[in-house]
């Protein structure tokens, strides 16, 4: 055995390039793992901190109007450990810029400098002690630049406040300052959320001694859905409009829904790379196999066990898969600080926590080895089967080889020398061919994936802000208006088109599911928001029945046909039935259509509409907003520019593992194609010394070499782009979310940037393989035996 150790040790020394590279795979891979689970443990961690510092509700009661006598009632029952009445309403804001804008500001009362349920974190200021002062929002303060003290004009009800900025807050209620469970990204411009001593909000928003917002805590261990019942049942004749437990909770259920898809991606990646770099060792270790049978069969004649040998090439996967884990684990929690640092700015936690996980450790090089003995594994068992005699004996050639190689020699007659060399060279050496272009196939699949994300992520804006929502402006009214709104912005110089819009907040439901969306009626054949079915065939609203969005189709499982339930969300309302008519493909946020005439029914009341959108000239666009933003009747404007903005930077985090996947798949990708290049030329070193020495020069023999690696590349190509393909419609379908589908999409410039990025990479590993060509010793490759 120590003798098999010594040799062991020989083997690693020659062919340290080789081991190197795979090691570096393996480190990339774990190190990913590492880097990606770590943060989602520490940013998890972190978030139920702050929750629990912070004293996060448990549950959410929105009522049209309730006594503030109410709220003992319900502290007193059994499983309440605190309970908040607060008023809560959005109004208009206007922006003194020059530029007018209006966007909504979230008015909340604070019972005192610390409530029981839902405390904020004062980050610059101090609790407000004036009349008609509060706290902001720390993310809507910094992204215009405002400074305590600063007033804030709020128009309620047709009368202005100007409020004084007491102070810069976060809240757990909005780490993600999201305005209602269907908005898809965070409202950093648009969305100021501002926290007033109670008195001043309740008199400023006409509610004095009532509430119409019940925040609760639950004891530990409470039977929660009993409680919400009890909760729900006194709420009741006060107008009860919608609960909300923390998993719908807006803020929660997003950061719990990329905390998700990140840990997801902790997993899905790491394993493919795992998967890599398995197969990148087991075509190693069985060239090395090959290369090595007459020293196995030697072995063997000299006493050394089957079980030995079997040992022997086991121990490389073992060593590798060690080194690589421990390497790539400590690269990782280095990576995993900086990651956590910018999830944790992205969710605006208050407090972070990072924690060094030793069973980051075990499970990386559990999972290691798993993969590399599983890939190894029939690599070294065909060493340790091989009878000694034919171990030691040289393979004899097949005859068929004369056979199609005169066949080969007449369809190649047209070709240069160099050409004919290079492709009888890849025809003769099937196996090594595969196994080579396997290798550079799993190198166009890394690269595909990660370049696929990129794609889908444009085709989803491009989709979303420039086929389905064509308007430039959305204009929302303080309370449902009738036509004569609608007209008059639509005689506004320059707009072009206007098309009135009702939406409310609706409950769904169908057999045993129930989800809280939003009804939105349009005109039929809308150009403003056009409706498509997953073939992209346009559809329309229609009196018949309702339209879904794919997302909630998924949601309630129900088909074209199937009735559903639809309670709106507002006080007194009553349930209907409606027909699924369709569904239209918007991937982005769920909602069901409907004509206005279905909507005024449902809601049981009258012609009204609650916002237009409009299509204007882009040189007036400024000269609109100016005037809608005078107007009292305007609530807020959504202005597409700026969605789009929104938009990108609810993906930015998104956008950055994207770069840092990309990275860790260049360099796997990278290391697969140098790994499977150089143990190619390693197998040719004496065919090519005999090439030189009958005359081919250096610089024919390195035409030569490129000629088959451009063909060998070509044949990965073939292989990987559909395993890519394959792969990425995985990742796509399993990113999902509920208010977000994940297109799948593949550019063609993705399978262009990758046939260039590996046309490269195996051109700068034959270079480095080739460098010391000039210096190889002739007369020693020719006398080594094969």
């Amino acid at each position: 055995m120590r003798a098999l150790a010594r040799v062991f040790m020989r083997d690693l020394v020659a062919y340290r390039a080789q081991f190197a590279a795979v090691t570096l795979l393996v480190v990339l891979g774990i190190s990913l793992f590492a880097a990606v689970y770590t943060s989602f443990q520490n940013l998890k961690s972190s978030a139920d901190y702050s929750y629990d510092r912070l004293l996060f509700g448990d549950a959410w009661f929105s009522v049209y109007h309730a006594p503030d006598t109410v709220v003992p009632v319900i502290k007193g029952l059994e499983g309440v450990a605190a309970v908040e009445g607060r008023v809560v309403q959005d109004v208009s804001l206007k922006l003194p810029f020059k530029v007018k804008d209006k966007v909504t500001c979230r008015i909340i009362s604070m019972p005192s400098p610390n409530p029981q349920v839902n405390r904020v974190v004062i980050e610059e200021g101090s609790y407000p002690r004036t009349r008609y002062s509060g706290l902001i929002h720390e993310d809507f303060f910094f992204y215009y630049g405002l400074k305590i003290g600063d007033k804030l004009r709020v128009e309620v009800n047709g009368q202005e406040y100007d409020i004084s900025i007491a102070g810069v807050i976060r809240t757990p209620e909005y780490l993600y300052p999201m305005k209602g469970q269907l908005d898809i990204t965070p409202s950093t411009r648009n969305f100021a959320i501002l926290f007033m001593p109670e008195d001043q909000a309740q008199q400023i928003l006409g509610l004095t001694h009532s509430f119409n917002d019940i925040s609760v805590r639950f004891l530990p261990g409470a039977d929660s859905e009993r409680v919400t019942k009890n909760i729900e049942t006194i709420l009741e004749p006060y107008g009860l409009l919608r609960t909300i437990p923390r998993r719908y909770q807006p803020s929660a259920m997003t950061i719990e829904m990329e905390l998700m898809g990140l840990e997801q991606m902790a997993v899905m990646f790491p394993f493919l790379f795992l998967s890599v770099a398995g197969f990148t060792i087991y075509i190693l270790l069985f060239r090395l196999v090959n290369q090595q049978k007459q020293q196995i069969g030697l072995f063997m004649a000299l006493g050394v066990l089957a079980r030995g040998i079997f040992l022997y090439y086991l121990s490389f996967a073992l060593v590798v898969g060690l080194v690589g884990a421990v390497v790539g684990v400590l690269v990782g929690e280095v990576f995993s600080g900086g990651l956590t640092g910018l999830y944790a700015d992205i969710y605006n936690l208050p407090y972070v926590e990072h924690v060094h996980h030793a069973s980051v450790f075990a499970i990386a090089i559990l999972l290691t080895w798993f993969a590399l003995i599983a890939a190894t594994y029939s690599a070294a068992r065909m060493a340790s089967k091989l009878p000694p005699a034919q171990a030691m004996r040289k393979e004899a050639p097949e005859s068929a080889r004369v056979m199609f190689s005169s066949l080969f020699t007449r369809l190649t007659s047209g070709a240069s020398l160099i050409s004919r060399m290079a492709l009888r060279n890849l025809a003769r050496t099937k196996r090594r061919f595969l196994l080579t272009a396997l290798g550079v196939s799993f190198a166009v699949l890394l690269l595909v994936v990660s370049l696929s994300f990129w794609d889908e992520v444009d085709f989803l804006m491009i989709r979303y802000f420039d086929q389905i929502q064509t308007f430039d402006l959305q204009v929302y009214f303080d309370r449902p208006l009738g036509l004569d709104a609608v007209d008059e912005i639509a005689r506004l110089d320059g707009v072009e088109q206007v098309e009135p819009v009702l939406e409310f907040p609706c409950r769904y439901s169908h057999e045993n599911k129930s989800v809280d969306s939003l009804a939105v009626a349009l005109v039929p054949h809308s150009r403003l928001h056009r409706l498509h079915d997953k073939e992209d065939r346009p559809i329309s609203v229609k009196e018949n029945g309702i339209v879904l969005t794919e997302t909630l189709r998924n949601a309630l499982r129900v088909e074209a046909g199937d009735y559903i339930t639809a309670k709106p969300l507002t006080a007194n309302a009553e349930a209907s039935l409606l027909k699924v008519i369709g569904f239209t493909d918007e991937m982005v946020g769920h909602a069901g259509y409907l004509t206005f005439s279905q909507a005024w029914s449902v809601l049981g009341q009258g012609e009204g509409y609650t916002s237009c959108m409009v299509a204007v000239k882009p040189d007036k666009r400024l000269a609109v907003k100016n005037y809608l933003a005078d107007s009292p009747r305007v609530l807020y404007i959504q202005d597409q520019v700026f969605a789009k903005i929104d938009f990108k930077t609810y993906l930015k985090f998104f956008y950055t593992f994207l770069a840092f996947m990309l990275t860790f798949a260049l360099g796997m990708g990278a290391a697969i194609v140098f790994n499977t290049t150089t143990i190619n030329l390693w197998e040719r070193k004496k065919e090519l010394s005999i090439l030189m020495v009958l005359g081919l020069s250096g610089a024919a023999i390195k035409r030569l070499v490129l000629l088959e690696n451009t063909f060998i590349g070509v044949a990965g190509t073939v292989i990987g782009f559909p395993l890519g393909f394959w792969v990425s419609w995985l990742f796509a379908n399993s990113y999902s979310t509920e208010l977000m589908q994940l297109p799948f999409v593949i550019y063609p410039r993705t399978y262009v940037l990758t046939l260039s990025i590996l046309l490269l990479l195996l051109w700068i590993s034959q270079t480095i393989a080739l460098r010391n060509l000039r210096h190889w010793d002739l007369v020693e490759l020719i006398k080594e035996r094969e």
